[in-house]
């Protein structure tokens, strides 16, 4: 049987002439692009479902391997477009950062066990270990074509606004708004989420260290956002 896509509709010809044999031939051509055209659109978006998917998984398998840290991805997600709502992103901006939130710590998946949910405190050595988690998450989404337009906010979410983090050092305005957006929405919920060697800690004294580092590690125009989506919607927080 084969597959009705739509219906080809033509009432009447210019000319009010009769249709001849080969506007016939010329409407089936016609109809059959169209076809063509509308199987490759759902085919498309089918194809764009099932990528969705599997970022969905990558980013459930990442959170899977510390309990401690199991909604950290959603979390980052979430604040990171409520943000970029009040930024006026675009649609298709909103997406992307969507995107580059959920898998912001897909190199993690390269870091090894022992570092990754170590109790205590790490030793420089280990936290050189971390600090590479962008690279490789960057180097793990660079082939994915789908994901082309995020390798940079998954390379630069841990840079800071003075320009001491990692792993290029750049500073200010040169980091992409979108990794700048990631930083204070990761780190925010860093801070507010138990951890294997600390507690979460108080909204308050979170709160309070993203004013103390605005402009320092965080962008100030992303931590006033921030501040006043969580003013507005207090239960955005781990809901």
């Amino acid at each position: 049987n084969r597959e009705v896509l739509g219906v080809l509709i033509v009432c009447d010809k210019k000319s009010r002439r009769p249709f001849s044999k080969k506007d016939e031939v010329l409407l089936e051509n016609v109809g059959r692009v169209c076809a063509m055209a509308l199987k490759n659109a759902q085919l498309h978006s089918q194809m764009q479902d099932d990528y969705l998917k599997t970022i969905m998984a990558f980013a459930a398998a990442l959170d899977a391997r510390d309990p401690y840290t199991r909604w950290h991805s959603e979390n980052v997600t979430r604040y990171s477009i409520e943000i970029a709502k009040t930024l006026r992103f675009s649609r298709a901006r909103i997406e992307n950062l969507r995107r580059a939130a959920l898998l912001h710590d897909i190199g993690k998946i390269g870091i090894s066990d022992r570092i990754l949910l170590k109790a205590g405190k790490l030793t420089p050595e280990e936290f050189e270990q971390i600090k590479l988690h962008p690279l490789k998450g960057e180097a793990i989404i660079r082939n994915l074509p789908f994901l082309k337009e995020i390798t940079l906010l998954i390379r630069h979410h841990h840079e800071r606004y003075d320009g001491k983090g990692y792993p290029d050092g750049i500073k200010g305005e040169k980091i992409e708004l979108g990794a700048r957006i990631l930083a204070v929405a990761d780190s925010f919920d860093a801070m507010t989420s138990d951890r294997p060697y600390r507690k979460a800690m108080p909204l308050d004294e979170a709160i309070n260290q993203l004013k103390v580092n605005k402009g320092t590690q965080f962008s100030p125009e992303v931590v006033d956002c921030f501040l006043s989506v969580l003013k507005s919607n207090p239960k955005i927080i781990h809901p």
